[in-house]
């Protein structure tokens, strides 16, 4: 028998196949000797997968139905364009984003608000499109413990009763009605010496009225009148009628795209003389579409608005492409607002712990960039973004400026 050579290497805890080692013995016969091949396969044991993240439910309030409908749309399409662009979560938390209709009524603000908080158990809101309605359910936000960053609302009074041993759940992002009048109003005056105040008769037109009452005439701008209109007006005349008896040179016009068109309309057909100013969200690339046909009906009127064209080239073209249908100031905010719910979400997920309490502590520390300038929240809760004056010039808008704001509140 050919000589042969066994290899046995005393190493505890090794087994071969078909050998029993006892130590290093005496070196088995050939007989004994069994030829084999082990086979060490790497066993990949996979991780423990993370614990589902709990979902976080938003709700947006805002006008599906009535004359400012529009808005309400453009409102759901900016939040849902910015969480397709997060693939809908935040923080590894699957985001769900739950509707109600106030048709910026205050009455019917306060229904839609209970319906999101009592039946669909929202953590956040992002609202609620009116000013009225921001006011109406402002008292009920601590009752629930739930926070509102409100993005598309005016009215001052919303951060004078916000913020520390104020409502520390109401919070504010665009530049309200106070903060506009500081930068218009010295524009305005540098053009006119007298001028018509014509507001919508809600919490919106009252608080640009108050803005500018005073305003004006520090400026050197004699205020010949203030009066009132509904939202949805179709027939202007009696208004302008009063505006032309009164010899204003101008006027402050509270408006929106559609209603602007029908205003501006009557304005002509009267063979009315005077500059026309607008805080709102008139002088949009909406505004622009729906007047092709009339291009010299918007001719000269210039806009101070929390948001404008030109404000985000990239965010205009995006939309444009996703919905069909030009950007405005309601789909604009709401969509940035998302951005900042994103950044006071990612602030609560750190903390261990996601709810209404952690969410409402994110915002109060939010401090971020967007196009629309650097946004964090003062003691009042009133971000400070940029805002916008637009005019039309030669029958295209022209962005005239992009200003800085500051909130002062109402004791200083």
């Amino acid at each position: 028998m050919s000589p042969y050579r066994v290899l046995i290497n005393c190493l505890t805890g090794v087994a071969i196949v078909g050998l029993f080692l006892t130590g290093c013995g005496p070196a088995p016969t050939p007989e004994e000797v069994v030829v084999a091949t082990t086979v060490v396969e790497t066993v990949v044991v996979p991780p423990t997968p993370e614990p589902e993240k709990s979902e976080i439910r938003i709700g947006i309030p805002n006008p599906f139905s009535g004359s400012t409908a529009l808005s309400g749309e453009a409102a759901m399409r900016g939040v849902t364009m910015a969480l397709e662009e997060m693939g809908w979560q935040v923080a590894g938390h699957p985001i769900k984003l739950f509707p109600a209709d106030n048709a910026c009524n205050p009455e019917m603000g306060v229904t839609a608000f209970r319906k999101l908080v009592d039946v669909d158990k929202v953590d956040l809101i992002l609202g609620s499109g009116c000013s009225g309605t921001d006011l109406s359910t402002m008292p009920l936000l601590a009752e629930v413990g739930v926070a509102q960053l409100s993005s598309t609302s005016t009215n001052a009074k919303i951060p004078a009763q916000s913020g520390p041993g104020r409502n520390e759940w109401e919070f504010h992002l665009n530049a309200v009605d106070v903060m506009l009048g500081d930068a218009f109003a010295p524009y305005i005056a540098a053009q006119v010496k007298s001028i018509a105040i014509l507001a919508f008769s809600d919490d919106f037109g009252k608080g640009v009225v108050a803005a500018y009452e005073s305003r004006f005439p520090a400026a050197g701008v004699e205020v010949k009148l203030i009066d009132y209109y509904e939202r949805g007006a179709s027939d202007y005349r009696p208004l302008l009628l009063k505006v032309k008896e009164s010899g204003a040179e101008a006027i402050l016009i509270t408006t929106t795209e559609q209603e602007a068109i029908t205003f501006l309309r009557q304005v002509k057909e009267m063979g009315l003389d005077v500059k026309v100013f607008s805080q709102g969200v008139a002088l949009s690339r909406l505004f622009y579409e729906l007047t092709k046909k009339e291009p010299g009906l918007g001719e000269g009127i210039t806009e101070a608005s929390w948001w404008g064209v030109g404000y985000d080239p990239d965010l205009d073209n995006r939309y444009q492409e996703r919905w069909g249908t030009p950007l405005t100031a309601n789909g604009a905010f709401p969509y940035y607002s998302m951005y900042v719910a994103k950044a006071a979400i990612e602030i609560a997920d750190a903390t261990g712990t996601v709810n209404r309490q952690t969410i409402r502590d994110g915002l109060a520390q939010v401090s971020i960039d967007l196009p629309i300038g650097h946004i964090e929240f003062n003691d009042y809760h009133q971000a400070e973004p940029n805002m916008s004056l637009v005019t039309i010039k030669d029958g295209k808008l022209v962005q005239v400026a992009v200003l800085p704001t500051k909130y002062t509140p109402p004791s200083e």
